[in-house]
């Protein structure tokens, strides 16, 4: 079976399994990737979660430590150390729905440097945002265990339980990740939001009003570093409701934004050349 074409990948093509990972599966066809040992007995290909347990399984703690810490400073520009001091001192959030206090998930942008290159390169390598025509433009090409990781470390709560709804700032046990704006053009996992799922289904009433998003994008386009800086959570009007983000969420959100902006900018001056 490892050798013949019986796959159906989220591209849209017929493929045996030495030829892709997990992760290449349609979705809409397989259901989201699950830990399981039947990959390998089939022989896929391996992606970067099956090299991260493969690390997992042979290092030692202080390797694993290492890396970890490592990453993180890489990543968000910070000490995980220092991340759990600000969360002591910054409490947001009144009720979850076990009833107890809880504050809403804090990240502060540290380095504003390391954050735009940080956010240039994934846009440089990002994939392009694939659609199939079935029986209607559906989105095939999310990859939703990468983007569902991103919004948990950007929004779990302390016990890393439950994850904080960027809309009603609430905290559920079952959550949506909903793409922040129609026709992606890249996958890019900050582009999405954490919603619980009555916020997820407003949220898409609202997203297919392109008036009312495109006020929305600018407001995330206005806003200044300082502005970012001096907030957490940072809080943006979108009609009747305040979507809330940690710093480094909407810091990233809006690099992208004006990287892509600056590259439509430049498409056009170099077709009015021609």
């Amino acid at each position: 079976m490892a050798h013949f074409d019986w796959l159906y990948t989220n591209s849209g093509k017929w493929v045996s399994p030495r030829e892709i990972t997990k992760s290449d599966l349609d979705i809409n066809v397989y259901g989201e990737p699950k830990e399981s040992e039947i990959y390998n007995l089939l022989g896929f290909k391996k992606d970067p979660s099956d090299l991260l347990h493969d690390f997992m399984e042979r290092s030692n703690k202080q390797e694993r430590d290492a890396f970890f810490i490592s990453e993180f400073k890489r990543r968000y520009g910070c000490l995980p150390d220092e991340v759990q001091r600000m969360i002591k001192k910054n409490a947001r959030v009144q009720i979850d729905e076990g009833g107890e206090d809880e504050e809403f998930p804090c990240a502060r942008v540290k380095n504003w440097h390391l954050l735009k290159k940080h956010v240039a390169e994934e846009l440089v390598c990002a994939s392009p945002v694939e659609y199939k025509y079935l029986v209607r433009h559906i989105r095939t090409s999310k990859n939703y265990a990468i983007v569902k990781e991103y919004l948990r470390n950007m929004y779990a709560s302390r016990g890393g339980k439950t994850c904080a709804c960027q809309m009603c700032h609430q905290f559920y046990d079952s959550r949506c990740s909903e793409q922040l704006f129609n026709l992606a053009e890249v996958e890019l996992s900050s582009m999405n939001l954490n919603l619980c799922p009555q916020c997820a289904r407003e949220y898409k009433k609202l997203r297919s009003d392109d008036g009312v998003m495109q006020r929305f994008k600018q407001d995330i386009l206005d806003l200044r570093e300082e502005d970012i800086g001096s907030s957490d959570p940072v809080s943006i009007s979108l009609q009747d409701h305040d979507i809330w983000f940690t710093q480094i969420h909407i810091a990233e959100i809006r690099e992208s934004l004006r990287l892509q902006r600056e590259k439509e900018e430049n498409d056009e001056e170099m077709t009015s050349l021609d």
